[in-house]
């Protein structure tokens, strides 16, 4: 008996295994692995290593500029060339979440037939809206970012300072701007300031959020790509996604029950006014309100405050390795702006210390990657056929090291983004907050805290290499790339 049930599973198994190949091989005929070297539950992600980086500029090299490496056990199709990046992510057809093919994303964020809610992870119209929303609540809210980055980072610098005195200098600021950050995003969603204690839980809540979306441990990859995985930790009471995910739901829905419409107000005021116009089949309508607000908030939270607290731990670690290209920044901050705090307008006539944060956007490895899109359509890239349901990578690595765009791509060199007359020069290639529909919505909330914190920390400290060390420019695999481990000889400039 037993042997028959072993005979039977076995052949259950095989004509699964069988007939999932057989669909993945429908994407064999483009450049790059194939089916049946794609693993279940992990797909070709072996294939990077611990050095992600470096394996897809390899891939890139061998298989050109579209190519295919299957993310999860679903296939996957990964784009190199600007301008097919930049043409496809314009089309509605690569516009999608490929939320349903995540399990760990299923079953931890809010979702229905039509997709999840919010924003990240939502799609079509409900996407649509939701994001013009809170692009047009930034856009409004600008002119309150002096003040409420301008407090934070005179925060953050009395931290370091206390730090420094108790640690003769030499510290790691690795994991300490991700509160500071967190806490920018709740004054500009909620008007207010939070109190310290429910700042330090919230950021702890959700450092292990992306944690486990990283999936470095068995058990969150488990959860993240099978269905029964995070359920059954939930009912033994382990840590799982779900209660991660539901922690900053419910702290946020307490949040909106203390919150009246106010069209003038902050982000939750607006919005229950928004609600109270809608009409069916607005995302803004009836039970999917609150679902919108709470996961957009959760959204803006989640993304906001790892994305942009990595990159202060990368330009720290610039200023250690680049102490020539810090005292040009310091010199800057020094001649335009003197001892006062900062301001957004300072933007126009600081053009070195602006070249400095786009040249570290372009060379370290921090947003290399994209969270992947999916195909709605058969459509085509690069003369190519890409099947409806395909997950879509670009790798922006490959355009921030494109010798045709940027001459000696692995120097690091502010000055590449400098004229002729000294001033400084975007540059539209340099696509660290993505490009085309899925644009970061946050990117001018996002861009003000790059420069008002990175003004504020040279501005009251000079960062330099402990004695006898040098730290590398390492990174960390991940979601967000963030730096290794690493320290700085932290002295007061005044």
């Amino acid at each position: 008996m037993i042997q028959l049930f072993v005979i039977v599973f076995l052949g259950l198994l095989a004509s699964s295994l069988w007939r999932h190949f057989r669909y993945l091989s429908k994407w064999d005929h483009l450049p790059g692995h194939s089916s049946w070297t794609s693993l279940p539950l992990i797909g070709h992600m072996y294939r990077l290593g611990t050095t992600p980086i470096e394996s897809l500029h390899a891939l890139n090299r061998r298989f050109g500029d579209v190519f295919r490496l299957d993310s999860g056990p679903w296939p996957a199709v990964w784009l190199c060339d600007y301008d097919q990046i930049t043409e496809a992510m314009k089309k509605d057809v690569f516009s999608a979440r490929p939320h349903h093919l995540i399990p760990g994303i299923q079953q931890s964020w809010e979702n229905d037939k039509d997709g999840c809610f919010g924003i990240v992870f939502a799609s079509g119209k409900r996407w649509a809206e939701q994001r013009k929303f809170l692009s047009q609540y930034l856009a409004s809210s600008k002119d309150s970012f002096d003040d409420i980055i301008g407090d934070e980072a005179s925060r953050l610098c009395n931290q370091v300072s206390s730090l420094i005195e108790s640690k003769s200098g030499v510290v790691s600021l690795i994991g300490k701007f991700s509160e500071p950050t967190n806490r920018v995003l709740w004054r500009t969603v909620t008007g207010k300031p939070v109190e310290d204690k429910i700042a330090s839980w919230l950021n702890d809540v959700i450092r292990d959020v992306f944690r486990m979306a990283e999936r470095a441990k068995i058990s969150h990859l488990l959860q993240m790509t099978t269905s029964f995985a995070a359920p059954t930790a939930k009912a033994l009471g382990l840590e799982n996604i779900i209660d991660k995910k539901n922690n900053i739901l419910d702290f946020l829905a307490d949040e909106k029950a203390r919150t009246l419409p106010d069209p003038e107000g902050n982000f939750m005021e607006r919005f229950m006014v928004e609600a109270g116009k809608a009409v069916p089949g607005s995302s803004f309508y009836g039970e999917d309100c609150q679902k919108n607000l709470e996961s957009s908030l959760a959204s803006v939270l989640l993304a906001g405050t790892d994305t942009v607290s990595a990159f202060l731990e990368w330009f720290v670690l610039y200023m250690t390795v680049f102490p020539d290209v810090q005292e040009k920044f310091f010199r800057e901050i020094e001649t335009v702006i003197g001892s006062r705090s900062a301001t957004l307008k300072d933007r126009a006539c600081t053009h070195y210390v602006e070249a400095t944060l786009q040249e570290i956007t372009r060379h370290c490895p921090h947003l290399a990657l994209t969270v992947q899109h999916y195909t709605t359509a058969d459509t085509k890239v690069g003369g190519y056929f890409i099947p409806k349901g395909t997950q879509v990578y670009y790798f922006s690595g490959a355009v921030f090291y494109n010798k045709d765009f940027f001459k000696d791509p692995a120097t690091f060199r502010p000055e590449r983004f400098i004229d002729t007359k000294g001033e400084f020069v975007s540059d539209e290639r340099v696509i660290y907050f993505g490009t085309g529909k899925r644009r970061c919505v946050g990117e001018i909330l996002g861009r003000a805290e790059q420069y008002l914190f990175s003004v504020a920390l040279v501005q009251a400290f000079k960062f330099g290499a402990p004695e006898g060390q040098r730290p590398e420019l390492g990174y960390i695999p991940g979601l967000n790339m963030h730096a290794n481990q690493f320290s700085s000889k932290i002295t007061p400039r005044f």
